[in-house]
Parts: structure tokens; C-alpha cells; sequence
């Protein structure tokens, strides 16, 4: 078996260990927990040092949320897909964490607007409303 990282016959087994690595990685349990954290900037954040041990924290900043329908940035009809929104981008940054990938808003926010096309399609077939964020 030729080893894709190197291009030829592993000597050792540099390639099986990679593979081990990537495997004991995956197998791990992912467990996200998300809390209330007034105060931060934004809708949400990510934290936790230990993402890559299975354990992460989502903040969700509640307060920000309900202030944007007081000052009518959106209608309480609204906030359920916002604070999903927000959750899913805070994730999918832990996931990237967890499996060892490099953080990327770009990757995150692209992946993101193609669920939104995805399910919209879906929810327009169904002839059910979705907004748009």
C-alpha cells in the first residue's frame, strides 16, 4: 500500500499510525453545551479549551438577542432561526476544534448559506415559511 502523504511504501507504519490518529480522533464523543452569557460581543461565542477532549461551550448572548427586537432589528418571529443561526455557526467553529482544522469564518459562513439555500428549496416545496437572516 503507497502512503498518501509520502508516495511510497511506508517503511514503518507512519501511514497506519496517521490513519490510527484520525480514527481515535473521530470516535470521540463531541458533547456541546450552550449557556447564557450576557455580555459578550455578538449574538454567541465559542469557548473551550477542551473541544479537542469532546467538551465544548456555546455562550449565547440573550440579552443582545432580545434587545435587537426592542430596537426592531427583527420581529420576535424571527429569534428562533437567529439564536439557531448563531448556535450552528459557534458548532461548526468547535467541530473545526475538535477535528483539528483551521478556523475559518469564511468556510463557516459559506457552509452556512448553503443550508439556508438547501432547506429553503425544501421548505419551499412543502410551501412553508422560512425566513431570511
Amino acid at each position: 500500500m503507497i502512503c498518501p502523504r509520502s508516495g511510497s511504501m511506508p517503511r514503518h507504519s507512519a501511514c497506519a499510525d496517521m490513519k490510527k490518529e484520525k480514527l481515535r480522533i473521530i470516535r470521540k464523543k463531541v458533547n456541546a453545551r450552550v449557556v447564557q452569557m450576557d455580555g459578550i460581543d455578538g449574538f454567541a461565542c465559542y469557548l473551550s479549551p477542551s473541544a479537542r477532549k469532546g467538551k465544548t461551550i456555546i455562550g449565547l448572548n440573550v440579552e443582545a438577542l432580545l434587545a435587537s427586537v426592542v430596537v426592531k432589528d427583527f420581529t420576535v418571529k424571527d429569534l428562533p432561526y437567529i439564536v439557531a443561526d448563531s448556535i450552528m455557526h459557534e458548532v461548526i467553529h468547535a467541530l473545526e476544534d475538535w477535528s483539528r482544522v483551521q478556523f475559518s469564518n469564511k468556510k463557516v459562513d459559506k457552509l452556512i448559506a448553503e443550508y439556508r439555500k438547501h432547506y429553503a428549496k425544501a421548505a419551499q416545496a412543502k410551501k412553508t415559511v422560512v425566513p431570511s437572516l
